[in-house]
């Protein structure tokens, strides 16, 4: 009987790179997606420290560029978070190709098992016939002795 082998090994190889890839692919979106995220924090923090600040015993031109800098952190954070929400969805679909790599990949890999299980099963039916053959021979050499 002739050994295993499975047609679609290259395409399972294939498949395993595939979803390798996806899976560097999706942390490097979730670094970047932290990355955002951490300065997102970062600017909400400064926003918040220069409210509390910006009024206390300053003068005019003090209070001007006190607000100057709180409208320019006000924009930084709406920019920032539409940023971090550009990096979840990027993140999200990482995620989703990672899946799908994953259920082809497990898609061969069941077949390749099947096909292996169904190998053993008729390589386990070959030994017997050939032991039984093996047997009834040497039956029939005892008798015609």
């Amino acid at each position: 009987m002739k050994k295993f082998s499975f047609r679609l090994e290259p395409v399972l190889k294939n498949r395993w790179e595939k979803e390798e890839k996806a899976i560097l692919e999706q942390a490097a979106a979730q670094r970047e997606y932290n990355k955002q995220l951490n300065l997102l924090e970062n600017i909400r923090i400064s926003l918040n420290k220069a409210r509390e600040t910006v009024f206390g015993g300053m003068t005019v031109d003090d209070c001007l560029a006190g607000t100057l800098y709180i409208d320019y952190l006000d924009t930084s954070l709406t920019r920032q978070e539409k940023v971090a929400d550009n990096s979840l969805r990027d993140l999200e679909k990482k995620r989703k190709a990672v899946i799908q790599a994953r259920k082809d990949k497990l898609v061969l890999q069941k077949l390749k098992e099947k096909l292996y299980e169904s190998h053993i099963h008729e390589l386990n039916i070959w030994e017997a016939k050939l032991i039984d053959d093996q047997c009834t021979a040497l039956i029939y050499r005892r008798e015609g002795e």
